[in-house]
């Protein structure tokens, strides 16, 4: 089935600008209360501003962020992704602070430094964080708004693991070799083998001698007995015994 040309060229020049459309945020709050909800500081945010401002949080101040978010025609929209990138430019260590989002569009953040989230990046030092929002709705472009510095309490330092020298750079190591073998000269080589194969030599010349001496031997024997036997009838004489015992 063919859609008309037009139909097509009008669906395709709405896709175009559904793509070039970004998502817009607006009244963005903030501000920092204590445990008793006391409101220390709050403002309104600007995002992308050429000097953002700087909160300084301690361990039981309490971060909030609201906000809203619309589309190119001012209705609220609900983002696939909504989350809050802290970093530190230094070290290059971040971490992603995801939230929730209405489906009119009104989100809400809140950072408990009485209970601070694990994502956190390591604060060694007094150095600000960078914190920025994330926004993502297919098939519009993201969004990246730098929003403000927040200067946490400082990290406490990681736990140090029982076999963490094992994994610290170690001493090279040398080994030592034996030098090869040297092969001996050719002519001890050969005497050598004449040493062990003579005696073999020796016993298969034997070998081969003995059964001929043996066969002599009884042929011998066997031609006395039969001479003597044929001279007399009766029981051969002592010689011929002795004769062909021998």
């Amino acid at each position: 089935m063919k859609l008309p040309t037009s139909r097509f060229a009008t669906a395709l020049i709405a896709l175009a600008a559904l793509a070039k459309a970004e998502l817009q945020v607006k009244g963005l709050k903030f501000s920092v209360q204590t445990p008793s909800s006391d409101i220390i500081t709050a403002d309104v945010l600007s995002p992308n501003a050429p000097e953002p401002p700087t909160l300084v949080l301690s361990n039981a101040d309490t971060f909030k962020l609201s906000f809203t978010v619309e589309d190119d025609k001012g209705n609220g929209v609900l983002p696939a992704q909504s989350m809050l990138r802290v970093w530190d430019e230094a070290s290059g260590e971040d971490g992603l602070l995801p939230f929730k989002v209405s489906a009119s569009g009104k989100g809400r953040f809140e950072l408990n430094m009485r209970r601070p989230p694990p994502q956190l990046p390591p604060t060694p030092t007094n150095t600000p964080l960078n914190v920025s929002l994330l926004l993502a709705l297919p098939p519009h472009a993201p969004l990246n708004l730098h929003l403000l510095y927040l200067q946490l309490p400082l990290s406490e330092p990681a736990p140090i693991h029982p076999e963490e020298h094992l994994y610290h750079p170690q001493p090279e190591l040398f080994h030592t070799f034996r030098a090869d073998e040297r092969v001996p000269p050719r002519i001890v080589s050969l005497l050598g083998a004449g040493a062990v194969g003579a005696p073999w030599l020796v016993l298969l010349l034997l070998v081969r001698t003995f059964p001929s001496r043996l066969s002599r031997s009884d042929r011998t024997a066997n031609g006395s007995w039969a001479t003597c036997a044929r001279r007399s009838p009766s029981p051969p004489p002592p010689s011929c015994s002795s004769s062909s015992r021998r």
